[in-house]
């Protein structure tokens, strides 16, 4: 009797725990179908601009070009406020929470102050989309060199990395 207890056990825990993993698994699967769908309306709304939307894993990053920043500085070029508004309104529509902006500049770019400018780049996103309502509570900036940057990226940029609230 208690054999067979145990045996009834064991098969009901593995039942359990697959069924989690079934579960999960159709989870991730439902979340990257949904990244596509957000990746497809980000681009259709940003591309005009020069926006990229790229999907990397469960998040999706949206690359702002170097103009939206004036050479060699963190302030804003003329188009800058335009399209960080478009994204602002697209993070409120989609409800979509930012999880890391980073400023990327090629590390010979600027001297000594790339690090800094790449860092004041992210900061300054950060700061706008806080004034626009944007929650950035879980935000955090990042300044990268060039050459610390693995993924396939412009060699000047913002990324702001987002995921599904």
């Amino acid at each position: 009797m208690g054999n067979k207890l145990l045996r009834l056990l064991v098969f009901f825990g593995l039942v359990i725990l697959l069924t989690g993993c079934v579960h999960s698994y159709y989870q991730r699967v439902e979340i990257i179908k949904i990244n596509n769908y957000y990746a497809q309306m980000f681009s259709e709304r940003l591309g005009k601009f020069g926006v990229t939307v790229i999907q990397n894993r469960e998040q999706l990053q949206v690359i702002l070009p170097q103009r939206v920043f004036i050479a060699g500085a963190a302030n804003f070029a003329i188009l800058g406020p335009r399209i960080l508004d478009e994204v602002s309104n697209l993070l409120k529509c989609y409800e979509l929470e930012v999880v890391r902006v980073e400023g990327i500049i090629p590390a010979e770019a600027y001297g000594e102050k790339t690090q800094v400018l790449a860092e004041e780049r992210a900061h300054k996103v950060i700061k706008y989309l806080v004034a626009h309502g944007i929650d950035m509570s879980l935000a955090y900036p990042v300044g990268q060199l060039r050459s610390q940057v693995k993924e396939n990226l412009p060699s000047e940029c913002v990324v702001i990395s987002l995921k599904k609230l």
